[in-house]
């Protein structure tokens, strides 16, 4: 399977490279026909399709092909190649401009005219156009990554020019899992929206449960039961956890946090309330957290003095 996707990819390159050296030759060929149709503009017709075949040759071909061989990380490929694609359509803009516009004074009232007038008609285009670029270069979230942005959650498939596209969690489903759809986000939005990551540079996260118990109920015996669980379901993130943060602290200020579970107490009108908080890896919050829902239920029925407390309303005379 690995030999025959090599032959492919060798086969992918020669098209490009044969497309690349046919563009060349037609671009020379058109500026050589200038001698014999010296009234038509073959000459800057000619430099453009050899200007952007020789651009498109050498990063497209070279440089992208090069960076297939050399760079093994596949994220690190995938965002080095999206990068340089987008440098190829600006410089392509550029020399095309500049091929056909002699006059420098002239360029500058042509960019500032195009400028303007794009600015108007194409703002969406460019402000998501300006936010994929943004992103390749500060890497706000890069492919494989969880985020959140304008209200939509999901992990990161691909980062396109305009728009990023994920698969989607949450929506209809309970928990942070998947529906299954691909959601398409215009990357204009990093410019205006927070965006939440739940996974760069620390892929831990900090989880509540909740657990009402009654007010006559030992609270101690109670507040053990949920630690127990926690440390059974979460005991092989919490090394893990903590030297990721460590690690955080070398590029972030970021105070010391502890990543042992905790249980908190609070009394209300109703019942008392157990806050049981813990760390868990960022894809695993629904799973853990059920896991630890079914301990608690099944060892508080062993304890005679923990009741799980509910709310009961009273509907002409009856309890509900």
């Amino acid at each position: 399977m690995k030999h025959s996707n090599v032959i492919l990819l060798m086969t992918h390159n020669t098209k490009k490279s044969i497309q690349s050296i046919l563009s060349l030759l037609l671009g020379a060929g058109i500026i050589m026909l200038q001698r014999i149709y010296p009234d038509l503009p073959l000459e800057k017709i000619g430099y453009s399709i050899v200007f952007v075949g020789a651009l498109f040759l050498f990063i497209d071909v070279i440089l992208i092909t090069s960076i297939g061989k050399v760079v093994s990380d596949a994220r690190a490929r995938y965002t080095m190649k999206k990068t340089l694609r987008i440098i190829f359509y600006v410089a392509s803009a550029i020399l095309l401009l500049r091929v056909w516009i002699i006059n420098p004074e002239a360029l500058l009232v042509a960019y500032g005219l195009i400028a303007a007038g794009v600015a108007v008609s194409l703002a969406d285009f460019f402000k998501n156009f300006a936010g994929g670029f943004i992103l390749f270069i500060s890497g706000i979230y890069a492919v494989g990554e969880r985020i959140e942005i304008a209200g939509t959650k999901g992990d990161v498939i691909d980062i396109g020019v305009l728009y990023t596209k994920i698969i989607e969690i949450g929506g209809w489903v309970h928990g942070d899992q998947t529906t299954g759809r691909v959601v398409s986000i215009p990357n204009g939005h990093i410019l205006t929206n927070p965006i939440h990551n739940y996974s760069q540079d620390h892929p831990y996260l900090w989880d509540e449960i909740i657990i009402p118990i009654t007010h006559n109920s030992d609270v101690e015996k109670a507040r053990a039961i949920l630690l127990k669980g926690a440390l059974l379901e979460t005991e092989k993130y919490m090394e893990l956890a903590r030297k990721s943060l460590e690690h955080l602290t070398i590029d972030y200020y970021v105070s010391s946090r502890s990543t042992q579970p905790k249980v908190y107490v609070a009394i209300t009108d109703n019942w008392t309330e157990l806050q049981l908080r813990y760390v868990v890896s960022a894809w695993e919050r629904r799973e853990v957290r059920s896991q630890i829902f079914t301990y608690i239920s099944s060892e508080v029925q062993k304890v005679e003095d923990v009741v799980i407390a509910s709310e009961t309303l009273t509907v002409s005379g009856a309890t509900v």
